[in-house]
């Protein structure tokens, strides 16, 4: 059986008034601070696109924003 270590969490958050906000909340919940150093070099890889949009295969600028 996995240890804490090795299980997932997810948040889940509803987005009220931002999505930024929402975004911050739902990292907050999955601990994913707790994971990184402070400093700590990290890379992002949005999936960014504004000439067609598919549900689901791009990333809001909102939630890039919020990531940051």
């Amino acid at each position: 059986m996995a240890d804490d270590a090795e299980k997932s969490l997810v948040s889940v958050v509803k987005v009220k008034d931002s999505v930024i906000e929402a975004v911050r909340e739902a990292m907050s919940l999955a601990r994913v601070f707790d994971a990184l150093q402070p400093g700590a070099k990290v890379c992002l890889k949005p999936n960014l696109g504004f000439d067609l949009f598919y549900p689901g295969a791009v990333t809001s600028a909102w939630v890039v924003e919020g990531v940051i």
